[in-house]
């Protein structure tokens, strides 16, 4: 298996079917059904970011997952201290290759790209319904800082 940065924007679209597919099924009120050209133009969009990075999984030449993360730079105000944080905005194995390594060396990849750019921490936003994704983040140390609560009107 490899790791490698990626800007092909129609393969992470791709990838991206079963986390879309996945959201609109556990989320129909926040998220749309999967639109292949919808999601290659947003992904293009963001891969041109230059605090933007996407790398994808292979396996025997075939893509089996990806994580895209971007650099968020805050700076101090009178409330914080200025930081430099990676979020994890996606990321995804195949579901029939999940718990074989492939999130993990995805996730590997993720830490060795915030110590190569000098970032203060990673954070996260995983779903409440997403038990497998909750259960490896702790797994590979991440706690809970914040909670986001919710109520429609």
């Amino acid at each position: 298996m490899t790791i490698e940065s990626t800007k092909d924007f129609k393969l992470l679209a791709s990838l991206n079917e079963e986390v879309q597919d996945w959201h609109h099924k556990h989320y129909p009120e926040v998220f749309k059904q999967f639109d292949q050209t919808a999601i290659e133009d947003a992904f293009k969009v963001l891969i041109k970011k230059e605090n933007t990075f996407a790398f994808v999984a292979e396996e025997n030449a075939h893509a089996v997952g990806y994580l895209l993360a971007f650099i968020e730079h805050r700076t101090e105000s009178a409330f914080q201290y200025e930081r430099k944080i990676l979020n994890i905005d996606q990321i995804l194995v195949l579901e029939q290759l999940r718990k074989s390594g492939i999130g993990q060396a995805l996730m590997d990849r993720a830490i060795l790209l915030a110590k190569e750019k000098g970032v203060d921490e990673i954070q996260l936003e995983p779903w409440e319904e997403n038990q497998l994704a909750l259960e490896f983040f702790a797994k590979n140390g991440f706690e809970y800082f914040k909670h986001k609560m919710t109520k429609s009107v």
